[in-house]
């Protein structure tokens, strides 16, 4: 444990000079990758320097298959830049299999998120114990409807999706990660754009909704920063359809930016475009109740808990 910890104060170390000399926090970060070796050269080094006591099945447990975990774990730690390294690495190296498991609830859940009053923020989903992981919260339309009619402990609620397009960078396409939500999101979030406005409620309706909000990253490799953006169209090639863009979130912004396979994000995977989220009459319907792919999260109202 004592080597974990210095490793990592090493390379929160690394990461703050790298700062301090001028780099950006994506160039930062990249360097701090290229110096980190893979996780299995990663792993056996620590077993070499520091061997657990009186734990002769570790290195066999790790052969089956605790690597993936370290490896995982460090693609967390280069990417969640206010999560410490010390909890990641003793986790990954440490801790086995349930490594995967404990950085979502820590990078998810137990990091207070990027926005005003994070602690009053909430994720909800359906739970069936007797097929349903109990770390996944999924929804349907329907389940997000009767919720916001039922539930009056919360002042806001959103619902929101992944969603993969393609966008023309530099004459080529690139497939670009983005994410579909309902217009609350942003007031549920508190977040103000850094240009425009974000979504109206009626952009939220079909026929309504072909808007955008970019992120600051985008915002800047798409348009060099300028602050005539909004009102601009921007297609996406996916669908072909043109979208007017209303909005630029501000640098750093982010939110529920989880790996695709519902784990720590790697490079690549962060939200890079806001579309509003309009949902058809079948997706409202009763038939869609086991139509699952969707999250919802809430704001608390003052005073509320999370028992009510």
């Amino acid at each position: 444990i004592e080597i974990v910890e210095e490793l990592a104060a090493q390379l929160e170390d690394s990461y703050d000079a790298l700062v301090a000399d001028g780099l950006s926090h994506e160039e930062a970060w990249d360097e701090i990758r290229r110096q980190m070796p893979d996780g299995e050269t990663l792993a056996r080094e620590l077993l070499a320097a520091d061997p657990p006591p009186r734990l002769s099945g570790f290195r066999e447990l790790l052969g089956q298959g605790v690597l993936r975990d370290v490896q995982s774990s460090l693609r967390l730690l280069i990417k969640d830049r206010g999560f410490t390294a010390t909890t990641v690495l003793t986790v990954a190296v440490c801790l086995g299999a349930n490594a995967a498991i404990f950085t979502v609830v820590n990078s998810v859940l137990l990091r207070p998120l990027p926005i005003p009053g994070a602690d009053r923020i909430v994720a909800m989903g359906d739970v069936y114990p007797t097929i349903t992981p109990d770390d996944i919260l999924s929804n349907t339309a329907p389940s997000y409807v009767d919720r916001r009619t039922a539930i009056s402990a919360l002042e806001e609620q959103a619902m929101f999706s992944y969603w993969f397009d393609t966008i023309a960078v530099d004459g080529a396409p690139e497939e670009i990660r983005g994410m579909r939500a309902t217009p609350a999101l942003f007031p549920v979030l508190r977040v103000q754009p850094a240009l425009g406005r974000t979504f109206t409620d009626a952009e939220g309706e079909i026929g309504a909704e072909r808007k955008i909000i970019l992120s600051h990253g985008l915002w800047q490799r798409l348009y060099g920063g300028d602050p005539a953006v909004v009102g601009r169209d921007l297609r996406l090639g996916w669908t072909g359809q043109r979208y007017t863009i209303v909005g630029v979130m501000p640098r750093g912004f982010s939110f529920f930016e989880q790996g695709d396979d519902g784990h720590a994000p790697v490079a690549g995977e962060a939200f890079k475009f806001w579309i509003p989220l309009a949902l058809t009459p079948a997706q409202l319907s009763d038939d869609a109740r086991t139509r699952y792919g969707f999250f919802q999260s809430g704001r608390l109202r003052a005073g509320a808990s999370i028992e009510q």
